[in-house]
């Protein structure tokens, strides 16, 4: 199966909630029957673009990137409008980077299966202090082909890569906290509707085939927060 199949899998177990595949890299979440711009998708607090019309794509967060997913199931479009008809998923990709001693956290990932050659690399660096903290990541990957017991499955592979740097710091009762993120995904294959293996594990299409030439997720993350004190509230503002 497709590495990013694994990005939500901390869903699958929630009753409601399906992975709806749109090919062998491209997935999109279901919850309570809904799918596509009917459920909202954010990553920290911010929607990701649904431009395309049909929703947007959970596999553009990087699996190697994620902390915690958040699920809001039911009706939101009151509070986050008409695309959060089925509910609200927030992918959480940001641990806090300050801390009362200084701190430093390297991790090392590396991972592949057979058959259809997938792997995967990533490497991520994380600096925390109590007035500061850095935070370095980035990783690749790729599909060679889908394969299954009948052989492989013709324009099934893609390669992808993902780069992030954020930045924090602590003046006082006020934080700031900057990040910009990338994700892209080169030659995602589609492969033909309805096609079928003849006998000795040949493949033959029934339909049209096509890619994804690139498809990817660029974002500058801002937030702003200010602690409260005595009689005032805490106040953040988020972009």
């Amino acid at each position: 199966r497709s590495i990013r199949d694994r990005d939500i899998a901390a869903l699958v177990s929630v009753p409601g909630v399906d992975l709806v595949k749109t090919g062998p890299w491209a997935s999109q979440i279901s919850l309570r029957g809904m799918s596509g711009d009917r459920v909202l998708l954010l990553v920290d607090g911010v929607r990701m673009n649904s431009v395309r019309g049909h929703g947007v794509q959970s596999s553009l967060v990087s699996l190697d990137r994620l902390d915690a997913v958040e699920l809001m199931p039911g009706a939101s479009s009151a509070q986050f409008g008409s695309d959060a008809l089925g509910g609200v998923v927030n992918i959480v990709t940001q641990r806090s980077l300050i801390a009362d001693l200084p701190t430093t956290t390297y991790i090392l990932q590396s991972r592949a299966s057979e058959p259809g050659q997938s792997w995967a690399n990533s490497a991520r660096a994380r600096l925390s202090g109590p007035r500061a903290g850095l935070e370095l990541s980035g990783g690749i990957g790729g599909l060679d082909q889908l394969r299954t017991p009948l052989g492989a499955v013709a324009n099934s592979g893609y390669r992808d890569e993902d780069f992030a740097v954020r930045g924090v710091t602590r003046l006082g009762r006020a934080t700031l906290d900057l990040e910009h993120a990338y994700h892209a995904v080169h030659d995602a294959g589609l492969p033909a509707f309805g096609s079928q293996f003849a006998p000795g594990g040949q493949f033959t299409f029934a339909g049209s085939a096509g890619s994804y030439p690139i498809q990817r997720r660029e974002a500058q993350r801002l937030e702003l927060a200010l602690l409260g004190r005595g009689w005032q509230p805490d106040l953040r503002v988020l972009g």
